[in-house]
């Protein structure tokens, strides 16, 4: 029997902080992903003494600290901020670890089709650096899939057998970026641990839309197939944009993936 548990991504939700936190707890979700570079849960904007009471207060909400979303909008195309990307995302890991959190998420943008260019060497480097980083904290970076086919991220960290790079699945973004969920999942899975619950639609003008869960084109009764077969255990993370009726949008979501617990 699937020991999943269904969470969300905190920003899917509007309010204070604490209320939406309350809130999530009252939709029944078992878990949260709470994002670290804005707002007030930014490692500048917590000192010690809060992030005790952050702990605290999840614990006492009865709700799991799913990951950190911990994407700095930095893409490798721009190196005058490698810097500034690797500081951001030691200062995540450093949030995580004291919040009880076992993982990051981000992005990085495509990886080059050409495994020998200067960029695809350079994304190699920092990303080995900072899954030591992790690794040696007994946590992960959790990259966003999509961009690049399955087989090439795939390929990319199995060169680089780093235990604190994993993936960060999202069925949304394998339809926008043209490849099929499910073989997806089956491809990636030794590297998953979350899994963005979202839908989406392509149009045949190349044009993409986000859609309620169920009325896009992602197969999710074969993405869970898929899922199933790699044994994936972990959180189904709704992540949307934040609708007037968020209450309602929520429950549906929440009622639809119930089905796959």
């Amino acid at each position: 029997m699937s020991q999943r548990k269904i969470g969300i991504r905190l920003d899917s939700l509007r309010g204070r902080p604490r209320e939406v936190l309350a809130l999530a707890a009252e939709l029944e979700m078992e878990g949260v992903e709470i994002n670290c570079m804005q707002g007030e849960f930014t490692p500048a904007g917590l000192d010690r003494q809060a992030r005790k009471a952050v702990v605290h207060f999840l614990e006492d909400l009865q709700l799991e600290l799913v990951s950190l979303g911990a994407d700095t909008g930095f893409r490798f195309e721009d190196e005058s901020r490698i810097d500034e990307f690797v500081e951001k995302s030691q200062q995540a890991l450093d949030l995580a670890l004291d919040l009880q959190s076992p993982f990051i998420t981000m992005a990085i943008g495509g990886l080059p089709e050409d495994k020998g260019s200067d960029r695809y060497e350079l994304i190699s480097t920092v990303m080995q650096e900072l899954g030591h980083d992790a690794a040696n904290r007994g946590l992960a970076i959790a990259l966003s899939a999509g961009m690049e086919s399955p087989e090439s991220l795939n390929e990319f960290l199995n060169g680089l057998d780093n235990d604190g790079l994993k993936v960060n699945f999202d069925p949304a973004n394998m339809i926008v970026f043209g490849h099929a969920p499910a073989d997806a999942v089956a491809t990636l899975g030794a590297h998953m641990v979350c899994f963005r619950a979202r839908d989406a639609r392509k149009y045949l003008d190349g044009s993409a839309e986000e859609l309620s869960l169920g009325e896009g084109d992602v197969p999710f009764d074969d993405v869970i197939d898929a899922l199933n077969e790699i044994e994936y255990e972990r959180f189904l993370l709704i992540a949307k944009a934040p609708q007037e009726e968020q209450r309602e949008a929520i429950e549906t979501a929440r009622d639809f993936l119930r089905r796959y617990e």
